[in-house]
């Protein structure tokens, strides 16, 4: 009857029996009921699970997948996944384990980067430190992340995870510290220098990207605060920059060297960091976010020391646009359209005579619908904020007006078009793309004519684009004014309360 009992019960289980008779850890995680026993907190299973030396060969097993431990049906993946599991699910208590230096040591050398790291190995050690990170915040950033842990996580990322597991640690530091808190942290262990200094002109794509989404997370972070402005130098900015026209030379020359036939093997040679543009992107991104914000828009503030170095570096970056494809042309006119924007006190000189002729061309020149919608925003942008500066300066230093009323006298005549740019007399702008744009144009200089008395001048002067102005684009706008106004939101019915 006792033996008949104790299989009902099942007092001792498969794993039990393992760890009784000093099986390997290999065998308690291959075994089959080893998911049910740890789910259900089995006593000498977690006892077991607990020892220090366990612990460490978990670790070792999590991370530490290599092609030279024995694969049968998948076992050395399974075998890390469990590891994995069984450190990150909750069922250790690791207040003991931050006192014990060989334990500490381990984890800190997988963090660093100093034991290589496969990407799967890398994504296990991330929901392990994950884990630690959330159960035992004070813990972990008191004995393992150091600033050497921290400098090799930096270095660390060519495996995407650790770009991640970098941004948690940043969020779970300002909600620790605060704002304040963070920006001592950051300056304590120099974050920023390392992480622009980690930038390379042969640094692969992921790399690239992985450090532009720390650095952009790191400015989410402030929410436009003002010390982003003090911890982000122009020393840091120059060094992106310096960058950049480092990858538009190398782009540049490889595009010289290839002939046309021979085009598409162009991104196999080309560098990485600029053909995808994400550092023009983290340029705009922090413009953007320190921009001033005012009620009145005659208002402009001073443009921030960090912000000086990219409108000096802008006619670099823009006189060759017209060789970049279609995309970097894009991430050059948001990087513009984020400085027109940010109600900085621009004047005539921040951007270039030059700059804006090669603007202005691409306007006139482009067939791509895409890149037409940004050079408008970019223009409007000018003429609306900065009519007595920029937006005076486009029209008295460039064809800019003269190519707008030859636009639209073709748009409103029946006859063929005629060729906008005299340097390519073959090519004729489609007028159902462009015709839209110039016509908002025209009427956006109508209106900025009362901010810059130049602008005021230059359109007086010129009867035939009063004449356009009055036979084709006012008509075109009231037309859409009148459908704009059939279409209404219906009212929703108000309630009547009764006393």
């Amino acid at each position: 009857m006792t033996r008949w009992f104790r299989f009902l019960r099942k007092a001792e289980s498969d794993v039990e029996n393992i760890v009784y008779r000093g099986g390997t850890i290999g065998e308690i995680l291959l075994c089959e009921d080893f998911s049910q026993e740890l789910f259900q907190r089995n006593s000498t299973l977690i006892s077991f699970l607990k020892q220090n030396t366990v612990i460490t060969s978990l670790l070792k097993l999590s991370c530490e997948i290599r092609p030279s431990l024995p694969s049968t049906n998948g076992s050395r993946y399974s075998l890390a996944f469990l590891a994995c599991e069984v450190l990150a699910g909750g069922y250790i208590d690791y207040s003991s384990l931050f006192l014990t230096p060989n334990w500490v040591q381990q984890i800190q050398k997988y963090i660093s980067g100093e034991i290589p790291l496969e990407t799967l190995g890398a994504q296990y050690l991330c929901k392990i430190v994950r884990s630690l990170l959330e159960n035992y915040p004070h813990e972990f950033y008191g004995h393992i992340l150091n600033d050497a842990t921290l400098g090799g996580l930096v270095t660390h990322q060519n495996l995407y995870p650790m770009s991640d597991l970098l941004c948690e640690i940043l969020s779970s530091q300002r909600n620790i510290e605060g704002p304040e808190g963070l920006y001592d942290w950051i300056v304590l262990h120099d974050l920023v220098t390392k992480l622009i200094g980690s930038f390379n002109i042969q640094s692969t794509h992921v790399t690239i990207q992985s450090l532009v989404h720390i650095l952009t997370h790191l400015l989410q972070l402030f929410c436009r605060s003002e010390l982003v402005s003090i911890f982000v130098t122009p020393q840091h900015v120059i060094s992106l920059l310096s960058l950049i026209n480092e990858s538009l030379e190398q782009y540049l020359t490889n595009k010289q060297q290839i002939p046309a036939t021979q085009s598409s093997s162009l991104r196999s040679i080309s560098s990485p960091c600029f053909l995808h543009n994400p550092l023009i992107q983290l340029l705009s991104s922090l413009v953007w976010m320190n921009r001033v914000e005012s009620m009145d828009p005659d208002v402009k503030m001073p443009v921030p020391p960090f912000v000086v170095p990219i409108i000096e570096a802008v006619d670099g970056i823009v006189k060759d646009m017209k060789h970049y494809t279609t995309r970097t042309q894009i991430d050059v006119l948001l990087l513009l359209s984020s400085i027109v924007r940010s109600n900085f006190s621009l004047t005539s000189s921040s951007i270039t005579a030059s700059s804006l002729q090669i603007l202005s061309d691409l306007f006139y020149q482009s067939t791509s619908s895409l890149l037409l919608c940004e050079l408008y925003s970019l223009f409007e942008c000018m003429f609306t904020l900065h009519a007595s500066t920029v937006g005076e300066s486009l029209l008295q230093n460039t064809d800019f007006f003269t190519k707008l009323e030859l636009c639209l006298h073709n748009a409103n005549s029946p006859k063929p078009p005629t060729p906008i740019s005299s340097s390519h007399p073959q090519r004729t702008t489609q007028p159902s793309q462009l015709i839209p744009f110039a016509i908002h144009l025209a009427r956006v200089l109508s209106e900025a004519r009362q901010s810059s008395v130049y602008l005021g001048t230059i359109l007086g002067q010129s009867s035939s684009f009063q004449d356009l102005l009055d036979e084709f684009v006012l008509p075109s706008l009231q037309v859409e004014d009148q459908l704009s106004s059939l279409i209404k939101i219906p009212e929703e019915p108000q309630e009547t309360i009764i006393w």
